[in-house]
C-alpha cells in the first residue's frame, strides 16, 4: 500500500467507504548493536528509506483529505528481530506531543516448539511482558488500539 499509485487508490477507497485511519510508514533510523550485525539489517535499512522516500510523496496527497495516520512507525528497520529492546530503543527518538506510533511486530506461538525456533517466537514474548504498558509511559507514551 505504500507505492504512491497503490496509496492514492487505497486513499479514494478509504474516503469512499469512510476509513478514518491509514497507515504511513516513516521509521526514523535507530541501531542496535547487536542486532545491526546481522544480515537482514542492511536489507532492512534499505527498504526503510525506499517506504519513508515513499511516505513524504504519499502524505502529499494525505494531507488533501480528512483521513489521519500515524506519524512514525517502528518495525521495518527489525522485521524479524522485534523485541523490548528494538521498540523501547526506536521510541526514544520520536517526538511524544501529539504524536501516534505504531508499533509493528508479527508474533508466533506454537505448541510445536520446533516452529517456534523458525518463526516468530521472540516477538511473541513482547506480548507477554507484564509492566511493557509501564515502559511505554515512562518513555511518555499512551497505548492506544485503533
Amino acid at each position: 500500500m505504500t507505492i504512491p499509485n497503490i496509496f492514492n487508490l487505497t486513499l479514494k477507497l478509504a474516503q469512499e467507504y469512510g476509513i478514518k485511519y491509514i497507515r504511513t510508514q516513516k521509521e526514523l533510523p535507530y541501531i542496535i548493536l547487536n542486532k545491526s550485525l546481522d544480515l537482514k539489517y542492511p536489507v532492512n535499512a534499505i527498504k526503510n528509506i525506499l517506504l519513508n522516500t515513499f511516505t513524504l510523496i504519499n502524505n502529499i496527497n494525505l494531507r488533501k483529505t480528512d483521513i489521519k495516520t500515524n506519524d512514525y512507525i517502528i518495525g521495518v528497520l527489525y522485521t524479524g528481530h522485534m523485541s523490548e529492546q528494538t521498540i523501547l530503543q526506536g521510541l526514544k527518538g520520536i517526538k511524544k506531543d501529539n504524536t501516534c506510533t505504531e508499533v509493528l511486530f508479527h508474533p508466533y506461538f506454537s505448541e510445536n516448539t520446533e516452529k517456534n525456533k523458525y518463526y516468530n517466537y521472540e516477538e511473541f514474548l513482547i506480548t507477554q511482558i507484564p509492566n511493557l504498558k509501564d515502559k511505554f509511559e515512562n518513555l511518555g507514551f499512551t497505548l492506544s488500539a485503533h
